[in-house]
């Protein structure tokens, strides 16, 4: 007579065991990736000052005429647009928030101030990082009603 090896209990619940930890293994791996890409996904990555405080300190720069910090809070188009307001312009004006500038490509904000009879509007980017002016215009609030011709 042969006999017929009995099967070991002990070897199904070795695999079991195994199979058990390599399956929690690779769970742990799954979340912690999924975390790590949720991090990344929402933590900023801009450094230095935000756009409100740069818009702020610039429009306080025009104001005193200092081109130093005007030169150190812009991009070189944006030195040009910013020394080509004069003081009195940014005088009396009332601040009207910061938002995303539509249709832009990279990170940018456009932050706006008003005044009876026109308006003060800064394009920031962060090129490197860091909110810098690129662009600003001044123009009016709104214009007036067209007075017909007269015939």
């Amino acid at each position: 007579m042969t006999d017929t090896p009995t099967p070991d209990p002990t070897a199904s619940k070795s695999s079991s065991s195994t199979r058990t930890i390599v399956i929690a293994i690779i769970a742990v791996i799954v979340l912690a990736g999924g975390g790590f890409a949720a991090y990344k996904l929402t933590q900023s990555e801009e450094t230095g000052a935000g756009p409100f405080k740069i818009a702020h300190e610039v429009r306080d720069a025009i104001a005193d005429a200092n081109t130093a910090t005007i030169a150190r809070l812009s991009t070189s188009d944006g030195k040009v647009a910013l020394l080509k307001i004069k003081p009195n312009e940014v005088k009396g004006l009332v601040w009207g928030g910061c938002t995303q500038t539509f249709g832009a490509k990279s990170a940018s904000k456009t932050c706006t101030w008003t005044r009876p009879g026109g308006q003060v509007v800064f394009i920031l980017t962060a090129p490197d990082k860091k909110w810098v002016v690129d662009a600003a215009t001044v123009g009016p609030a709104g214009l007036p009603p067209e007075t017909p011709p007269s015939s």
